[in-house]
C-alpha cells in the first residue's frame, strides 16, 4: 500500500515540471511565429511569460530584443543584446542590433563598438562601414571618419559611395585637392550618379573654381531634371559670375521646384530674380 502512494505522489510531482516546460516551450514558438508575421506587440507579452519562468531563456531574450528594436523601444533592447552577448559574444548578428539601437539613441561611441564587432568577423560588411563612418561623422570625429573609409576602400577600392562620402570629409576638413581626387573617382566609376556629381560639384564651389562648378552643376540636371539643390547651387555661382539672364533662368525653374513647399525660400527667389532682372 505504501509502495502505491509513493508512485502516485512521485508522479505528481513531475507533472507540473513537464507540463512548465511544454507550456514555455509553446509560448516561445508562438512568440516567434508572431514575430514571423511583424505582431510585435502580441510577441512581446508571450517572451516575457517565457522569461519570467526561466530567466535565463537565451533565445527568447534575443528575440525580445529583435521585438523591441522593431518597435522603437531601443534602450530595453540594447539591455537585452548586451545580455546576450556575454553569452555569445560571437553572434555578429547581435552586435549588428546593438550598434543599430545604439545609433537611434545617438549612443555613438557605442554604436562605434559594436559596428567594429561586427567588421573584425565580416571585414566586407559595407552597411557597417557606413554606420562607424556616420556615427563618427555625426560627433565631427572627421580624421576617425576618414580612416574607417581608408579602411573600406583597402577591401573595395572601387566603392563610388565611399569615394564620394571621403571626398565630401576632405572638402569639409577644406583638402579640396584630395576632396575632388576622390570624387572624380566616384564619378568615373559611377557617371550616371547625379548625387555623386553634385558632390564633385560642391567641393569645387568650395574650392572656388567656379567655372568647373557650373558645369558639372548643368551636367547633374541634364542627368536628373529634378534634382533641385543643383538649380539653386547653379543659380547662385551663374548671379556670381555675372551671367545674369541664365540665373535668372535657373532661378525661375528652381522656383515651381519650391514654391509650395518652401515658401519662405520661394519668397527670397522671387525677390532675387527681381533684382537680377533690373
Amino acid at each position: 500500500m505504501r509502495y502505491w502512494i509513493l508512485v502516485v505522489f512521485a508522479s505528481v510531482l513531475v507533472v507540473p515540471t513537464v507540463s512548465r516546460a511544454q507550456t514555455e516551450g509553446d509560448l516561445y514558438k508562438a512568440a516567434r511565429s508572431n514575430f514571423r508575421q511583424h505582431r510585435y506587440a502580441k510577441a512581446i507579452p508571450l517572451l516575457q511569460r517565457v522569461l519570467k519562468a526561466d530567466p535565463r531563456h537565451h533565445s527568447a531574450q534575443a528575440l525580445l530584443a529583435h521585438c523591441y528594436r522593431r518597435t522603437g523601444k531601443n534602450e530595453q533592447a540594447i539591455a537585452l543584446y548586451k545580455t546576450v552577448l556575454r553569452i555569445y559574444p560571437r553572434r555578429v548578428d547581435l552586435w549588428d542590433n546593438l550598434g543599430v539601437c545604439a545609433f537611434r539613441m545617438r549612443h555613438y561611441n557605442e554604436a562605434v563598438r559594436a559596428f567594429q564587432k561586427v567588421l573584425v568577423s565580416q571585414p566586407k560588411n559595407w552597411s557597417a562601414y557606413r554606420s562607424v563612418y556616420l556615427a563618427y561623422k555625426m560627433q565631427k570625429k572627421y580624421k576617425q571618419a576618414v580612416a574607417i573609409l581608408l579602411r573600406a576602400l583597402a577591401v573595395a577600392p572601387k566603392n563610388p559611395e565611399f569615394l564620394s562620402e571621403l571626398g565630401s570629409l576632405y572638402a569639409r576638413m577644406k583638402q579640396f585637392r584630395k576632396a575632388m581626387t576622390y570624387h572624380r573617382r566616384a564619378v568615373a566609376l559611377a557617371p550616371k550618379n547625379a548625387e555623386f556629381r553634385y558632390r564633385l560639384g560642391v567641393a569645387l564651389r568650395r574650392a572656388r573654381l567656379y567655372k568647373e562648378a557650373i558645369a558639372v552643376y548643368t551636367r547633374v540636371i541634364a542627368l536628373d531634371s529634378r534634382f533641385v539643390p543643383a538649380y539653386s547651387e547653379l543659380a547662385t555661382l551663374l548671379a556670381y559670375v555675372g551671367r545674369k539672364a541664365e540665373a535668372v533662368r535657373v532661378y525661375r525653374t528652381y522656383l515651381r521646384f519650391i514654391e509650395k513647399r518652401h515658401p519662405a525660400e520661394a519668397a527670397w527667389v522671387k525677390k532675387r530674380i527681381q533684382e537680377l532682372s533690373r
